[in-house]
């Protein structure tokens, strides 16, 4: 439980990301026409950190 508090802590959202973030991301990709070809990080922000 450490490893996911001190991860948590040093991202944006404050939270470790669950299956049904990745899953929303994944249908998000689906849906839209125009997401051909992309990349998308779904990392809760770390990228920003």
């Amino acid at each position: 439980m450490e490893f996911y508090r001190d991860t948590a802590a040093s991202t944006p959202l404050h939270r470790v990301g669950e299956v049904r973030d990745i899953a929303r991301a994944y249908l998000y990709l689906l849906e839209q026409p125009h997401t051909t070809g992309t990349v998308l990080t779904a990392d809760g922000g770390a990228v920003l950190a």
